[in-house]
């Protein structure tokens, strides 16, 4: 405990940090594709679909690779005074893998 209180120190593994960027990516991308393809009232079919059509066209697969290798290549140094390099990999992931409307993110 220090003068402001009891200190919560949480240390993030690499494991950790790969499944939530792989998490949020995907999640992001298979909510863009249902937007896409999907009437306004979404079935679940529609969804299980796009889901299935992630995982078949590798995407899923790309997505995780490029998170591995930026995890491993980046880790140790990926906060800095001046910006957050997971959250702006995060973010290029996702403008990578969506087709955005410009100025987005």
């Amino acid at each position: 405990m220090n003068r402001h209180g009891p200190v919560t120190l949480v240390l993030v593994s690499q494991e950790i940090v790969r499944c939530l960027m792989g998490y949020i990516v995907d999640l992001h991308v298979i909510l863009d594709d249902i937007t896409k393809t999907a009437n306004r009232n979404v079935t679940d079919n529609d969804v299980l679909d796009v889901m299935n059509e992630h995982v078949r066209s590798g995407r899923r697969d790309d997505i995780h690779r490029d998170v591995r290798n930026f995890v491993t290549d980046t880790y140790p140094t990926r906060f800095s005074k001046t910006q957050d390099l997971v959250l702006e990999k995060i973010i290029d992931l996702i403008r990578r893998y969506c087709d955005l409307p410009s100025g987005y993110i």
